[in-house]
């Protein structure tokens, strides 16, 4: 799917709660595609069991591989940012609330998730939870410092190139751009574009 949009791969990294394939696309990509790569992932993992079932045994093996098919399934659409289900959660976002503003609701939502999740699985006192949930930690707290970037990339790049958006939306300050739309800016009873905006961030005019 990232392919058939022609999305670049950068990077594919392996967690101990499963791949992350890290695309190197515009913040501004549209929030169809972005959806449409995100599912592709939980999709085939059903697909892939499909298929394993019918070449395993209907034995133990099979049950095993059920167990931990649905285990990975569940755990990755948990609305735990960066999650596939995080990920989701936070593209409904962007879809309703400005671009900026996304970021503070899919994180406060990950956080209690996370809270929630880390008091479950403490208590089984097993070594393999510990170091998941070290690490999906470490990278909400990650993705939280990296958001302040995500930000100023998001406006470059519309400073920058000619982006066309099929909504349009008529907003007073900066911080209420949203992500797949067009606007139009009125301030101290004036309209302005939203290159004219940017222009005087950027370049101070």
């Amino acid at each position: 799917m990232a392919r058939f949009f022609h999305w670049e791969v950068r990077e594919i990294a392996f967690y101990p709660y499963g791949g992350c394939t890290k695309f190197k696309t515009r913040v501004n990509t549209p929030l169809k595609e972005e959806f449409w790569v995100l599912i592709m992932g939980p999709f085939f993992q059903v697909v892939f069991a499909f298929f394993m079932m019918q070449i395993l045994s209907r034995t133990v093996d099979q049950q095993a591989f059920l167990q931990y098919h649905y285990g990975i399934l569940i755990f990755n659409l948990l609305p735990i940012y960066p999650l596939d289900g995080g990920k989701l959660c936070h593209l409904l976002w962007e879809r309703f609330v400005p671009y900026k503003k996304s970021f503070s609701y899919v994180f406060t939502m990950s956080f209690f998730f996370l809270v929630g999740l880390s008091i479950l699985l403490i208590s089984n006192h097993q070594v393999n939870y510990l170091v998941i949930l070290v690490l999906l930690w470490l990278k909400l707290f990650q993705e939280v410092r990296k958001s302040g970037y995500y930000y100023q990339r998001f406006l470059m790049e519309r400073y920058l190139e000619q982006l066309n958006f099929p909504r349009h939306k008529l907003i007073n300050e900066e911080n209420g751009m949203f992500r797949d739309c067009r606007h139009l800016f009125y301030q101290k009873g004036h309209y302005l574009t939203e290159r004219q905006v940017l222009k005087r961030k950027f370049r101070g005019l």
